[in-house]
């Protein structure tokens, strides 16, 4: 077994039990003689150039390319199946494109597709030569070139964008494999997902449906109902859902962080990338948004999703990070730019209130921000959990901000604090972690100890404050999970992953038998009426009610009777008022009962 990484070209000779490492540069791309066999001859597209072996991967030799970069942003390259002694080699290096054909044992260059656009050589690429024909190639860019060699002329087809025809397929191709033993069917994997053609590219079919690879890169929800989420997804937008079974699309390009007014749920906000916030007073119906962008001096950078956040409670305070940080208390209108005291950029944010802002930074530094009456202060550094380590997600107990986590995805130390004097001392709480990066932090507004992390796989939560950790991953697909949000209403927690959709679960386990209690006591004077207010129950859930006394029944008949009336209900919330009548000449003591059937 081969296996081509980031980190060099790696060997098994027993089944992937071990590894050695045969090179140590980066690694894109092995193609595998069709004969096979311990002497077949083995192509590595390789960062530093094309190689070859011929003994299982054990030892490589540099293969002369004419007229070759001498490194490269992506190489690929393949083996013919249908003709061993051709190869191809497909490479980028800033805004070249390298294309080579190997026949008769010697590497000749070719012109590479014309038009073709290597911007994103690093992200999206791939090479294949048609199974049944050496003299056809596939070459995967932001769009997907066909070539077709006859004699000594190259003719070329972009089959994935073919403007107003309305056959054209997402752009930005990773992959692409055969039907077995039907050379004119292929797939193509890109951004959009996987898509057929059954006749070598000249129409498509997207097979899409059902197959939930949505890569969600930042969620946002509405408190006030419990079927409302927002989010940002690579390249596919940003979604909304409302309770249905479809996502729906709200905004195009590439979807990054996202937020919601707590103050004013009708107000939200979605990002694209780099720093470039919109806004919607209509809860981000399609066509309601407008621009907010802060005013970044040009040459200014950023994270490509930076960070954004809303007042996780009151007001109108948003902000937005970069290599510095963007504060607005009127919803992105007017923006205030607050400078690192040295140079730092954005990589975590909390809003505990409309008056105060903490940032965290990608070299594992915390700022806060306190609000004067008339503006924002100067960035005041707290100190570092853990110098140098990339700080992924922050929360600032609102109710008790001397309370603060954070996490980190940086490897090699501890990736989860918390502190409980506002940020001067840090305790590690990454004992019982796996050793994994970890992207986003929720915490229990109610019950402070319950936390919950995600991971580049999975989640986990503690009850202990951070003392210990248990997975808390059952029935989610195996996958990186980036973004957590809880709904204290529903008691759900929602997972975005990347590239398997977005995903919840009752935190609480899903309702096995009732769930009974105690809502309210109460009292009535002889003969007297009176009534008890609820508070907001989810209209999801199933819940009756009783009043029982608590004093003795009088003798002769009933003691009290008592009804329930909907004094407020919505598709997400009902709160209920209670009536109660003493039927009795002597005073009245009384309990309230609900029990929970069912939720959610």
């Amino acid at each position: 077994m081969l296996a081509a990484t980031t980190n060099g070209l790696y060997r098994s000779t027993d089944g992937g039990s071990t590894w050695s490492q045969r090179r140590s540069t980066r690694t894109w791309s092995l193609a595998i003689a069709p004969t096979g066999g311990a002497s077949a001859e083995i192509l590595a597209g390789c960062q530093d150039g094309l190689y070859r072996s011929s003994d299982g991967g054990n030892s490589w030799s540099v293969v002369s390319l004419p007229g070759s970069a001498s490194s490269y942003a992506r190489l690929h390259t393949d083996l013919s199946r249908s003709n061993g002694a051709v190869a191809y080699a497909w490479g980028a290096n800033g805004n070249t494109a390298y294309l080579w054909r190997r026949s008769g044992g010697t590497w000749t260059a070719v012109s590479p597709p014309p038009g073709v656009n290597v911007a994103q050589a690093w992200y999206d690429w791939f090479l294949a030569i048609a199974p049944d024909r050496d003299n056809e190639i596939y070459c995967g860019a932001i769009e997907v070139h066909k070539g077709t060699l006859s004699g000594s002329t190259w003719s070329w087809q972009n089959i994935t964008n073919k403007g107003s025809t309305g056959d054209s397929i997402h752009p930005d191709q990773h992959n692409i494999a055969f039907e077995p033993g039907r050379p004119d069917t292929l797939y193509v994997a890109n951004d959009g997902g996987l898509y057929r053609s059954n006749n070598r590219g000249v129409n498509w079919t997207h097979c899409n449906n059902g197959l939930v690879v949505t890569e969600f890169e930042y969620i946002a929800q509405d408190l006030s109902t419990s079927r409302w989420v927002i989010g940002g997804t690579q390249d596919n937008g940003t979604q909304r859902w409302t309770g249905s079974s479809v996502h729906e699309h709200i905004a195009d390009g590439d979807g990054g962080d996202c937020a919601v007014n707590r103050s004013n749920p009708n107000t939200v906000f979605h990002t694209y990338y780099y720093m470039s916030p919109e806004r919607s007073t209509s809860k981000g119906n399609m066509g309601s948004w407008s621009t907010i962008s802060p005013p970044a001096p040009a040459g200014e950078g950023c994270l490509f999703y930076p960070p954004f956040e809303a007042s996780a409670t009151d007001g109108n305070t948003i902000a937005m990070g970069g290599d510095a940080l963007y504060v607005s208390r009127n919803n992105g209108t007017n923006w205030t730019r607050l400078a690192f005291p040295t140079a730092a950029r954005s990589s975590a944010m909390f809003i505990p209130s409309a008056d105060k802002v903490y940032v965290g930074t990608t070299d594992g530094r915390i700022y806060r921000s306190t609000w004067t009456g008339s503006a924002w202060g100067a960035l005041v550094a707290l100190s570092q959990p853990r110098a140098g380590a990339y700080l992924s997600d922050l929360y600032v107990n609102p109710d008790n901000p001397q309370s603060i986590w954070v996490t980190s995805r940086t490897l090699g130390g501890g990736r989860v604090f918390v502190s409980s004097d506002g940020g001067t001392t840090w305790s590690n709480r990454t004992n019982g972690l796996p050793d994994l990066p970890i992207n986003a932090l929720e915490v229990h507004p109610g019950n402070p100890k319950r936390i919950w992390v995600a991971a580049d796989l999975g989640v986990y939560e503690s009850t202990d404050a951070g003392a210990s950790w248990h997975d808390f991953s059952n029935g989610l697909p195996h996958m990186y999970v980036g973004d957590l949000v809880y709904h204290p209403h529903a008691r759900v927690l929602r997972a975005a992953t990347r590239s398997r959709g977005l995903w919840e679960i009752p935190v609480d386990g899903w309702l096995k038998q009732p769930a009974c209690g105690v809502q309210f006591s109460g009292s009535l004077n002889p003969n007297a009426s009176g009534r008890w207010f609820t508070f907001n129950w989810p209209a999801t859930w199933h819940v009756i009610w009783t009043v029982m006394p608590t004093t003795a029944a009088s003798a002769g008949g009933p003691q009290i009777t008592w009804s329930v009336q909907v004094e407020r209900g919505t598709p997400e919330m009902v709160t209920y008022w209670i009536n109660v009548k003493n039927l009795t000449g002597n005073s009245v003591n009384f309990e309230g009962r609900f029990c929970i059937l069912s939720y959610y």
